[in-house]
């Protein structure tokens, strides 16, 4: 108690932190044994968690049809569709473990599934949102770098020198 309270101490004033420091039972707060409405009113935790109900709905199926589309026909078999398909696998790691954890934990209003599961949902949102990054990165320099324009001028793929 007495550590909490020279660590009070330390901090600037401007910092903001949204509960008491003096409270007794430190675990009576953790996100994952009650719900954090000292955080925000449950309205709000019912809000997000439509939110993420809605990112759920609509990121499983466009990114599964951007999969299947690409596997299903040959003619969307190109390097820069297999970047786009690395970005919709990425998406769908992050929707289906990410966006579907923290659907369930805001509609709790606490972290139910305890510190594991929230270690490997960090773990998965963050590796699929790398994944996300690199890919688009990779899109924004395939025009710059490929060679061969894509649009083929009677019949004959352009080549352009650059810059």
């Amino acid at each position: 108690m007495q550590k909490s309270r020279e660590m009070r101490d330390e901090l600037p004033e401007d910092f903001y932190i949204p509960m008491s420091l003096d409270t007794p039972n430190v675990t009576a707060l953790s996100p994952f044994l009650v719900p954090q409405t000292h955080l925000g009113s449950p309205g709000i935790f019912k809000a997000m968690a439509a939110f993420m109900f809605l990112l759920v709905v609509l990121g499983v199926p466009i990114n599964a049809l951007t999969v299947v589309c690409t596997a299903k026909y040959k003619k969307l078999r190109s390097h820069l569709n297999y970047i786009l398909v690395n970005l919709a696998v990425a998406n769908l790691l992050v929707v289906c473990v990410g966006s579907t954890t923290a659907f369930y934990s805001f509609s709790q209003m606490y972290f139910a599934l305890g510190p594991l599961a929230c270690k490997i949902e960090g773990f998965a949102a963050t590796l699929g949102g790398m994944v996300s990054l690199w890919s688009l990165a990779m899109v924004a320099m395939v025009p710059g770098v490929s060679p061969v324009s894509p649009v083929p001028r009677d019949g004959v793929p352009v080549v352009t020198g650059g810059d």
